[in-house]
């Protein structure tokens, strides 16, 4: 009876699952993420502990951040942000083998560490961004913050390790160099370090910034003869900031708005 078949086959996919889970616990070895109290990797690397808890919003000022973190500080070149890159860890690796824990290591993750302060420089807000996140606090906080226009009278040159323009249909397909890139009025230039030509693309060009997944520069592009439609661009800090102004001064539209970025996906 199909009835009596279902049951059955419920009865054996549970039964199976079982099994798995007896072998896994009694004679495997098994890893359970356990979360666990975060803590942050100190200035004297492993084996050492910082304590951002000593940051408080409304009495830390910058001078007493710049002071005490000034190991781990990214530059910004910005007045009401600081930024710090640190090893933190939120979950503990469990391990054990037949029922016998072995090891509870804990997990390590690069994250960066952002501060806002007020406008009389007291910190307002403390807050971590893993590295896929990057790109997109970034924005959010610029969203927030609006700054002064950039000077592009003469074009701004940012150095890049990594350019990379391609169409990722099926396969990655595409062109990859070193080399730098110039911020103009209405245009950027992307100039290899040796080899391959130059490559303009117009600000019409520059379609959408990706927000999530990495923390490089990744933009959608369009209408270039060879059909590549991404565009990544590799940069250090503060240079990272200085594109993502570039963007909301000349083609504020690549730049997702507020409500925007709360729909796009995390």
């Amino acid at each position: 009876m199909p009835g009596t078949n279902a049951k059955s086959l419920r009865f054996v996919s549970f039964a199976a699952i079982r099994c798995v889970l007896i072998l896994l616990f009694a004679t495997g070895c098994l890893r359970v993420p356990v979360h666990v109290s975060p803590q942050v990797e100190g200035a004297g690397g492993k084996g050492t502990l910082a304590e951002p808890a000593t940051i408080q919003a409304g009495k830390s000022t910058r001078a007493e951040v710049e002071r005490s973190w000034k190991w781990c500080v990214v530059p910004t070149n910005l007045e009401r942000l600081f930024l710090c890159k640190v090893n933190r860890s939120t979950s503990r690796d469990i391990q054990s083998i037949m029922l016998v824990p072995l090891d509870a290591s804990r997990e390590w993750e690069e994250q960066f560490l952002f501060v806002e302060f007020d406008e009389r420089s007291a910190v307002s807000k403390t807050y971590f961004v893993s590295n896929s996140r990057l790109i997109r606090a970034l924005v959010e906080w610029i969203n927030r913050n609006p700054q002064s226009l950039l000077d592009l009278a003469q074009p701004i040159a940012l150095a890049s390790s990594r350019i990379e323009l391609y169409r990722n249909v099926f396969t990655w397909h595409g062109v990859s160099f070193r080399g730098s890139v110039q911020l103009r009025p209405d245009s950027i230039l992307l100039e290899p370090t040796e080899g391959s030509k130059s490559v303009e693309l117009r600000a019409n060009q520059l379609r959408k910034l990706i927000l999530s997944g990495q923390s490089d520069i990744s933009l959608l592009v369009g209408g270039l003869p060879t059909k590549y439609s991404h565009l990544l661009i590799a940069l250090d800090m503060p240079e990272r900031i200085t594109f993502l102004r570039y963007l909301q001064q000349v083609q504020p539209l690549t730049i997702p708005s507020p409500e925007q970025a709360q729909r796009s996906p995390k």
